[in-house]
């Protein structure tokens, strides 16, 4: 299980960083094409446009696209039983409620031949 807390943390402090990085490069009342001309015809803010589209926006997209959690999370999944071990241990559990005469509430709540088991 905290591997799985640890992939979501992961995946929160990515979009953290996205969110942050997103909210520092956004402009206020660029919705407009007139406003979006004039902004770029400052050469400043140009140079930091090109910049960002040249430098940081691959490395973006190396960062958005990295798979290493998602590989992690897949080796987990595999690991985890599957349809047939949960029918099998199914099967177990219902063995033994039938060969010892328990109830299927008992045993999970810890209860077995009258024993309180933690």
């Amino acid at each position: 299980m905290e591997h799985l807390t640890s992939y979501v943390r992961s995946l929160h402090k990515k979009v953290d960083t996205l969110k942050k990085y997103l909210c520092s490069v956004a402009h206020e009342n660029l919705d407009r094409l007139e406003s979006r001309v004039q902004y770029v015809a400052n050469p400043l803010n140009a140079l930091g446009l090109l910049r960002r589209a040249h430098e940081d926006w691959p490395k973006w997209l190396s960062y958005i696209k990295d798979q290493e959690d998602v590989e992690k999370m897949d080796k987990l999944v595999a690991q985890m039983p599957n349809a047939v071990d949960m029918n099998e241990a199914l099967m177990g559990l219902e063995r033994i409620e039938r060969f010892y005469d328990l109830k299927a509430f008992d045993m999970a709540n810890g209860l077995v031949a009258g024993l309180q088991l933690e």
